[in-house]
């Protein structure tokens, strides 16, 4: 119920009322009470009006004002003053909340809030909706300095809240080239001339990063050795300037504070376009800029990236090596190599292990490597009598695998394989003549290459459909099996199926010298109901891509594929085989979903990478550090501090379900601009 005070002066007044009434009332000697005849009216009290019959009061003349701007002072004719605690919406000053910081210069901002021109500031509950973007002390609001954004300031006075938009603006500004004021000023002040030279070969136009990958390294061509620069990345709530020289081949490599404060500084589940201008100056004429429109997705790429790297390790081992790169670390380590030839090989969802063939002559023998050691250790030949193969695929608990076996005479089968014992458990499965398997994440169906014709190797049947199969509850047979995509739909044949995170869509290649990639190659996506089979040309260049492998969740609104690719690399490699990631829109309704793709940093630049094969990363136990709920076991980072690393733990009771934590389905998840999507709480509203 609303407070409510009465003035010192209204308890007097009753105090004297009440004694005026013992007076007025006599007792006779029989005990009765009686009034005298000449009792007349009570003394008038301050304020009224009325002879005393009733209690009023002359609200004109009464001051109410207690001195508390939190409460409303009021004056009923028959009740004197009360005082009301405020309520109802208010107004700020200052009435706009848009800060820009640069170089990490920020000035605190004291708020005030109004209601009827009353200053009410002490009054409010004050709170802010994303601390991220800055602190809130009090009514007070000081800008992070780092990166930019928008939040909302809310002031709850009684049962009504009032709110104020507030954006910030981060502005980096840098002269890694130590150019002359001079310069700068002819470097901000471009002529309308098109450069004549001037080609911006990496990245390319609307190219989608996610968050936390390494930045890209910018290469054009077409510059002078004595050139100058100005290179701006901009977005609606971050810009970084720097001015530098570039001796051709030109690159400019953005740092990692810029690139990670401009992937902070976007909204939504996809930032606002990122405008990059690239302005040359050349003997004394400033050209008019290249300009390039990237975007970076409101999501994370986890997981890391397996895959075979030839020719070796440096001057090394013929056979080279596998390896494991993270996309947000940048550094390719070793898995296996140095000896036989070791690839063909499969990561379980969970990411603890690897299935490998080893060449020792078809059938080749299978081994089994342990992830969560360090360095990986690689058990020995053979699970089984039954385990030899070429090509693996994990069961989603990653107790079981599909494993092809390809003899020296050409017989191909597939079978499941218990991996505690190296038994098989089914044989046979999806018919004759099948090779390069895939299970679901969700475990409900498999996929191969089935009918291979031709000679050689699996690997080199130039002929064989996409064949996909439904799991029964037991997880070991197929209740039935269609051919999904057909060998002569298109050139070459299917090869390499790989299924999408939420089990709904497989991307393959359509190779024409078997499944190798010594030939052409397109990227192709298809339905696992065949409502449709589209192929990726906008990831396409030249006819040369190979080995998809979706990331292990997608994130920011996309699917992440990551496939072998023979292109150049900016100004940095030329047609070399090398992995690259591409978005893929959620859901893939477009006729052609794809976006450009991006260089996946740490490659060895002079080596040549095959077979990708995207898992998740091995998780970490409760109270290791963590950035993301996908990097704990338990599913849940905690954050105490926005903005900073966590700690594996516990769920809060009763708590929603932050952003990048394990959820079990949408409503777990805090606010309506997120939903559960792949088992975690994701952004999806702008």
């Amino acid at each position: 119920m609303p407070l409510r005070r009465f003035s010192s002066r209204t308890s007097l007044l009753l105090a004297v009322l009440g004694a005026a009434s013992v007076v007025a009332a006599c007792s006779g000697d029989d005990g009765s009470v009686t009034s005298p005849a000449d009792a007349g009216t009570d003394a008038q009290e301050p304020g009224r009006t009325d002879g005393g019959a009733e209690p009023t009061y002359d609200c004109a003349n009464l001051d109410c004002d207690d001195g508390n701007a939190c409460t409303v002072d009021t004056c009923d004719a028959n009740k004197g003053c009360s005082h009301e605690a405020r309520n109802g919406s208010m107004t700020f000053d200052p009435p706009v909340a848009d800060f820009v910081t640069t170089n990490g210069a920020v000035t605190p901002q004291p708020f005030k809030a109004l209601q009827s021109g009353v200053d009410v500031t002490q009054c409010v509950d004050w709170s802010l909706d994303d601390a991220s973007i800055g602190t809130l002390n009090g009514s007070v609001f000081t800008p992070n300095g780092t990166f930019g954004g928008k939040a909302t300031l809310s002031a709850k006075l009684g049962t009504t809240t009032s709110t104020l938009p507030i954006t910030v603006t981060a502005i980096v500004q840098s002269n890694s080239g130590n150019l002359t004021d001079g310069d700068r000023t002819a470097l901000d002040t471009p002529s309308a001339t098109p450069d004549p030279s001037l080609d911006v070969t990496y990245p390319e136009d609307h190219t989608v990063f996610p968050l936390d990958v390494l930045s890209p390294l910018v290469q054009w061509n077409g510059g002078q050795a004595n050139d100058l620069y100005r290179i701006q990345v901009k977005s609606r709530y971050f810009e970084a300037v720097d001015y530098v020289s570039a001796t051709p081949p030109s690159r400019y490599e953005i740092s990692d504070a810029v690139w990670q404060a401009l992937g902070r500084s976007g909204q939504g589940a996809e930032s606002d376009p990122v405008t990059v201008t690239l302005t040359r100056s050349s003997a004394n004429v400033t050209y008019a800029p290249a300009t390039r429109t990237w975007h970076v997705a409101q999501g994370r790429l986890s997981g890391s990236v397996y895959y075979r790297e030839l020719p070796g390790l440096g001057g090394g081992a013929p056979n080279g090596r596998l390896a494991v790169l993270r996309p947000d670390t940048g550094s390719a380590t070793t898995v296996t190599g140095g000896g036989a030839c070791n690839s063909c090989h499969s990561v379980s969802r969970n990411g603890r292990h690897l299935l490998s063939s080893f060449d020792s002559g078809p059938p080749f023998d299978l081994r089994l490597t342990d992830l969560t050691q360090a360095p990986p250790t690689t058990g020995p030949a053979g699970l089984g009598a039954n385990v030899k193969g070429t090509f693996s695929a994990f069961n989603p608990a990653g107790d079981k695998a599909l494993v092809s076996f390809d003899a020296a005479n050409g017989t191909f089968s597939l079978s499941i394989v218990n991996l505690s014992n190296g038994q098989s458990v089914a044989s046979d499965v999806l018919g004759s003549k099948c090779a390069e398997p895939s299970w679901s994440p969700d475990g409900s169906r498999i996929a191969a290459i089935c009918g291979l014709q031709g000679g050689g190797w699996a690997f080199d049947h130039t002929g064989g459909s996409l064949r996909i199969g439904t799991v029964n509850a037991d997880g070991v047979t197929i209740d039935s099996s269609t051919d999904l995509v057909l060998a002569n739909a298109g050139q070459g044949r299917p090869s390499y199926p790989k299924f999408s995170p939420d089990s709904a869509f497989i991307a393959y290649s359509r190779t024409t010298t078997g499944s190798r990639s010594t030939g052409n190659g397109q990227l192709w996506l298809v339905a696992v109901d065949g409502s449709f089979n589209k192929q990726l040309t906008t990831i396409s260049r030249g006819n040369h891509e190979y080995y998809p492998s979706f990331a292990p969740r997608r994130a920011g609104g996309y699917y992440w594929l990551a496939f072998t690719s023979k292109r150049s690399y900016g100004n940095t490699t030329i047609d070399k085989p090398q992995i690259w990631v591409a978005a893929i829109k959620d859901p893939p309704n477009e006729t052609d979903p794809s976006r450009p793709a991006f260089y996946l940093r740490g490659q060895v630049a002079s080596t040549m990478a095959y077979e990708t094969d995207f898992a998740a990363n091995v998780c970490v136990d409760d109270g290791a550090t963590c950035s993301s709920g996908t990097d704990c076991c338990g599913g849940t980072c905690v954050v105490t501090t926005p903005g900073s690393t966590g700690t594996c733990g516990a769920q809060p009771a009763g708590a929603c379900v932050a952003e990048s934590n394990r959820c079990s389905k949408s409503s777990d998840c805090c606010g309506s601009a997120q939903a559960c999507i792949d088992k975690v709480c994701q952004r999806t509203a702008l």
